[in-house]
Order: C-alpha cells, then structure tokens, then sequence
C-alpha cells in the first residue's frame, strides 16, 4: 500500500460527462425521440442497452460507430 497517498490525499478528477450529452455524429434515441427521428433515416444502426455504472464506456461505441459511419 502507498502511504504516500494516505498523507497527502488529492481531490478525485471531476465525473465524466454522461455520453448522451457530449457532442458527436452518433444521435442518443428516447423514447420521445426514436419513431421521428427514424422516420427521417432512410437506415440506421441502433444500439440499444441497458446503463450500468460498472461498464459505462460509451465513448468507445461512439468512436466505433463513427469510424463505421464514416467508411
């Protein structure tokens, strides 16, 4: 264990932005949203999920999908 860290603690970083706010190609669906937004898509990829704290790595997908998109 470092001790150096028990007498000298830092403040933790501040919490990452949920990815559903962070700008990007990729459209964040709601159930408000989906049937009018598909409805102007001629196709679309969607991802659905279910959020988790333990594996929220969204911003993986999002780079994924917008390397995909852009092909």
């Amino acid at each position: 264990m470092d001790i150096g860290l028990l007498l000298s603690p830092k403040e933790p970083p501040p919490p990452e932005p949920e990815w559903s706010e962070q700008e990007t190609d990729v459209l964040h669906l709601t159930d408000e949203n989906f049937k009018t937004i598909l409805k102007k898509k001629k196709s679309a990829l969607v991802f659905f999920y279910a959020p988790c704290k333990k594996f929220n790595s969204m911003n993986k997908f999002t780079e994924f999908f917008i390397r995909v998109w852009s092909l």
